[in-house]
């Protein structure tokens, strides 16, 4: 593999990437958003590029890449406004019963 890709040698970056993936799982376990997953997947996938050398292996990799972070990306911004929809609910749900008191 070209050193130009990476600047870490093979072994870091498979320790960096199995560290990635349980720090991903670990937290999907935790707190159950599913732009962890997609991470999990991610950042492992990147050891894809030392299975073949080609150019087209290269771009078909990075085009992946690029999918699965526009993917989380997306994900975790609907999760967030999920969130904070449910928590006004909530808040408004909460006010309603401290008023009827």
């Amino acid at each position: 593999m070209n050193n130009n890709i990476f600047p870490l040698p093979f072994t870091v970056h498979l320790v960096f990437s199995c560290i990635a993936f349980l720090f991903f799982i670990y937290q999907f376990t935790r707190v159950k958003h599913k732009y962890q997953l997609i991470m999990a997947v991610a950042v492992p996938a990147t050891l894809l590029l030392y299975v073949n050398s080609s150019k087209t292996w290269f771009y078909i990799l990075g085009i992946a890449e690029f999918i699965l972070m526009g993917c989380a990306l997306i994900t975790a911004i609907i999760e967030k406004r999920k969130e904070k929809a449910l928590a006004a609910e909530q808040a408004n749900k909460n006010s309603e019963e401290g008023i009827q008191e």
